[in-house]
């Protein structure tokens, strides 16, 4: 799994939120877009490896190319819930491009 930004979207994974309430008990809110026709949906979770569980649930029943996290604080993830790769893994498509006519424009000259 990778970590992404607080607030960040994106449109083909299951997000994992990772919070601490006012209480100071951590909790998880997993969420996923709208997709292929089947609504959006959210649900929140007292245990962070069921919220994982259902995530992983989520991305297989629906067609989700990934699960991603976002953590209110990095101290509140744990090691026993999995290996999580911290920022972006994935090159936009703009950033992308920008290689590739990278790689054409050397190869011309």
């Amino acid at each position: 799994m990778r970590q992404i930004e607080a607030g960040e979207d994106i449109p083909n994974a299951v997000i994992v939120g990772v919070e601490r309430d006012a209480d100071g008990k951590v909790f998880a809110v997993v969420r996923w877009p709208a997709i292929r026709g089947e609504a959006a949906g959210e649900d929140r979770y007292h245990s962070v490896p069921k919220a994982l569980e259902v995530a992983e649930s989520v991305k297989s029943e629906r067609g989700f190319g990934e699960i991603v996290v976002s953590l209110q604080t990095a101290e509140l993830w744990r090691d026993e819930w999995g290996s999580l790769e911290l920022g972006a893994s994935e090159v936009t498509s703009e950033e992308a491009f920008d290689m590739a006519w990278d790689i054409e424009a050397n190869r011309d000259a």
